[in-house]
């Protein structure tokens, strides 16, 4: 960490700095050198009750950049990905473009964890910057994997990835470069749907949020009131706001799904490429959501 303070996770003491990825076309080329349109830095504090394995945070520039309870982030290529406290083993959200394994197990050292300690991966939706590095994080790990059951064909290979563009420009002069991203095919073990439980954490429940695609999923922590929104919101330069247009095949399902997460309690908001809203969350929400009429 940058003041060299190794961070308690059973006591929860925090003190991070990261760089927040702004949008969804800069996670996505970032890993082909664009450079993102903003930084930002990202600090947080909080009882997190992790389990003993946890441990305290090793020195190490793939540290985990946002912690909270029972629950911390770490960098892959592209994204953010997700580290989910569980008394049946952590489970990891997510895994960055492909070649992101040795990045993501650096920060897990950095944890006191490896790959063979996760349980369970869990992808939030298709695109590359989520799931390009599963198979070689499910190599690593030998974890199960879980997805919402309308894109388990995707990940398994029954059905060719799409181009995560929607315009037809940006299709075909990215293209080339992002489908490369994704890794090859893995098994889907868990097929998930809206209301279900993970299947190792049962108080983590999954939210469907189709829209920015059809099986993007939202998981929400009733025991310690988080939301982890993966790409269905973005929180660019503080404010929110829904997912990127250009790589969001149904915008109006986006919206309705960021209407349908106010039925939920939760006072923090996680994001994929962006550091979280700490408190306040819903009512931030509702306050974007009162902004589409």
């Amino acid at each position: 960490m940058t003041d060299g303070a190794s961070i308690a996770f059973h006591t929860g003491r925090a003190r991070v700095q990261g760089r927040a990825q702004v949008n969804c076309l800069a996670h996505l080329s970032e890993a082909v050198g664009a450079r993102a349109s903003s930084a930002g830095h990202d600090r947080g504090a909080g009882q997190v009750g992790y389990p003993p394995m946890f441990g305290r945070l090793k020195k190490s520039a793939f540290g985990p950049i946002s912690t909270g309870p029972g629950i911390f982030q770490i960098r892959a290529f592209g994204a953010r990905v997700t580290v989910i406290a569980s008394d049946n083993g952590p489970i990891l959200v997510d895994t960055g473009i492909r070649g992101s394994a040795p990045m993501i197990d650096a920060g897990l050292h950095a944890a006191n964890l490896s790959f063979p300690d996760i349980e369970l991966i869990v992808v939030t939706h298709y695109h590359p910057d989520h799931s390009g590095g599963l198979s070689g994080a499910s190599r690593r790990s030998g974890a199960k994997v879980a997805a919402h059951e309308i894109e388990s064909a995707l990940l398994n290979g029954e059905q060719p990835r799409p181009n995560p563009f929607v315009r037809p420009i940006l299709s075909a002069v990215l293209g080339p470069l992002i489908m490369p991203m994704y890794g090859r095919p893995v098994e889907v073990d868990y097929r998930l749907r809206d209301g279900d439980p993970l299947p190792i954490h049962d108080g983590v429940r999954v939210v469907h949020t189709p829209g920015h695609t059809p099986g993007c999923i939202s998981l929400l922590s009733q025991e310690h009131g988080w939301l982890l929104v993966g790409d269905a919101l973005q929180h660019r330069c503080g404010r929110l706001g829904g997912p990127a247009r250009y790589v969001t095949p149904d915008y109006p399902a986006a919206r309705a799904s960021i209407e349908k997460l106010l039925q939920y309690d939760f006072d923090s908001i996680w994001f994929s490429h962006f550091p979280p809203v700490r408190g306040d969350g819903k009512r931030r929400l509702a306050r974007l959501v009162d902004s589409f009429s």
